[in-house]
């Protein structure tokens, strides 16, 4: 079986688990146990890294949040400003 890479976004916490939900058009939603995803804060990027219908790794991927969060800062000085969003 082939493995399958998955971006998504890690979007709370749950008790024992982490509620993750994929960034493509279907925006699936992945509860994997907290363990999986200890670094992690909600709001970060991941990468699930899937085997048939299981998890089998959770990659934090630094450089896309980052990038998020500059996209979201560029755009929110631009309406505080009253700009149109590009």
């Amino acid at each position: 079986m082939e493995e399958e890479v998955i971006k998504a976004s890690l979007d709370r916490f749950e008790e024992d688990y982490a509620v993750v939900y994929s960034n493509d058009d279907n925006r699936r939603r992945f509860d994997l146990p907290r363990q999986m995803v200890t670094n992690a804060k909600p709001g970060m990027h991941v990468w699930l890294h899937m085997k048939g219908d299981s998890v089998t790794a959770v990659e934090i991927r630094n450089q896309e949040t980052e990038d998020a969060k500059e996209r979201i800062s560029r755009k929110y000085k631009r309406l505080r400003k009253g700009l149109r969003l590009k």
